[in-house]
């Protein structure tokens, strides 16, 4: 990304009519500061905001933004705070001639610009659920040579599952070091509070507990190596999913060239999320911020075999 130097940037700040700073801290303690800070997601190079707080617009093109340096957004985006302001309008450009507003921002906190919608930080930020709302989970790791384990088992007393019951998904968290016998990790989450189970091949070889008995557990995360039981919680925790993620490119072409996986979603949302797994554990809820995708790659979605599904237009992630 392209920056103004330091110099520039505090001649600007000295010489404007309006108090302005680049934003730090983390995005929560941001959210609450007084004034108003915004953050911009912008496929130009050296985008600007134009802007009044009190009556008085900036002179054309305005600001240059900076790269964010928020703790908790991505460094991806471009940010400034007026930490005075209890209003804004504004008009974001390219330096130039391209523009994107104009824009009012009613009231202060931390405010996102992505694909032409604002947005308020605060209905987005650090979503906590206490764990009485949460639904009861068993999430079992289970280490077997099995190519294609399954999980066979009933919640309470509810029916069992057809044989062989769930097929287990490949992890990729190693709970404790293997041996070439022990085989690989897979995992399955299983709804409910008390779950009875047993484990196959698929076929007609089966791991029962000790006295060819069902194994039996409570909500929680689990791990099961030949035949031994333990709760994870008491043993390692999970660590949480942190995901890299990036613009995508600017064009179809470029993106399709791009390694890992580039997502492309369109929806009636004024914002999206993408909630994710490495086969282990989540990231935290909402999940990863989606972009705003740039008007060329719209237009070649648009006259290429995807349309549109909603009106708020188009969102996209690279995932590296």
């Amino acid at each position: 990304q392209s920056r103004p130097s330091v110099q520039d940037a505090l001649l600007l700040r000295l010489s404007s009519h309006l108090e302005f700073q680049e934003p730090v801290g983390s995005a929560t303690e941001l959210a609450k500061a007084p004034g108003v800070s915004l953050t911009v997601a912008s496929r130009w190079n050296t985008p600007h905001v134009h802007c009044r707080v009190d009556g008085v617009w900036t002179t054309e093109p305005g600001i240059p933004l900076r790269p964010c340096q928020v703790q908790g957004l991505d460094p991806d985006m471009y940010a400034i705070q007026f930490p005075a302001a209890s209003r804004l309008e504004f008009i974001v450009n390219d330096g130039n001639h391209q523009r994107e507003g104009p824009f009012v921002i009613p009231q202060p906190g931390l405010w996102q610009l992505l694909c032409g919608v604002l947005t308020e930080y605060a209905a987005h930020s650090e979503i906590v659920k206490e764990e009485a709302d949460e639904p009861p989970l068993v999430k079992l790791f289970y280490r077997t040579p099995w190519p294609n384990p399954h999980v066979h088992y009933r919640c309470g007393h509810s029916v069992w599952t057809a044989p062989p019951g769930l097929s287990m998904t490949s992890s990729k968290f190693d709970l404790e070091p293997a041996s070439d016998a022990s085989g690989a990790w897979w995992f399955a989450d299983i709804p409910g509070d008390h779950v009875e189970f047993l484990l196959n091949d698929g076929g007609s070889t089966w791991d029962k507990a000790p006295g060819e008995q069902h194994y039996r557990v409570s909500h929680g995360t689990w791990k099961l190596v030949q035949k031994r039981l333990e709760e994870v919680s008491t043993v390692a925790r999970v660590p949480e999913v942190v995901s890299p993620h990036a613009l995508p490119a600017a064009t179809l072409a470029e993106n399709l060239g791009k390694e890992g996986v580039v997502l492309i979603y369109s929806t009636t949302w004024k914002s999206a999320f993408v909630h994710l797994t490495d086969g282990v554990s989540w990231t935290a809820m909402p999940g990863v911020r989606m972009f705003g995708v740039g008007q060329d790659l719209v237009d070649d979605l648009q006259h290429g075999p995807f349309k549109p599904l909603g009106t708020e237009g188009w969102f996209g992630v690279h995932l590296p």
